[in-house]
């Protein structure tokens, strides 16, 4: 289910909406004694493709945990400048 819609790196794709689709679908897999947090780290590699899946395995810094590796995901493919710019979109729709 994990590689059913792989995030490629590519610019129309929208990488919170990824994410927020690879936790949904990691909710529903338990391992006993496992955190969800190993799960997730795990798996999220499976969740990639071209050069989304290159970013992870050069990946310079270490994503150890969970929350590292969604945080340095989305700094790299969802930059603060197109944040800023769909927040804009956003306060000048009328």
């Amino acid at each position: 289910m994990v590689q059913a819609s792989p995030f490629r790196g590519l610019p129309h794709e929208d990488a919170n909406a990824h994410l927020q689709r690879f936790l949904n679908l990691c909710t529903i897999i338990v391992i006993k004694d496992v955190p969800q947090d190993t799960i997730r780290l795990q798996l999220f590699p499976f969740s990639l493709l071209g050069k989304a899946q290159q970013w992870f395995y050069k990946g310079g810094e270490a994503v150890d945990t969970w929350q590292k590796c969604a945080a340095a995901f989305l700094a790299k493919f969802f930059p603060l400048g197109k944040t800023n710019a769909l927040r804009g979109k956003i306060s000048s729709f009328q």
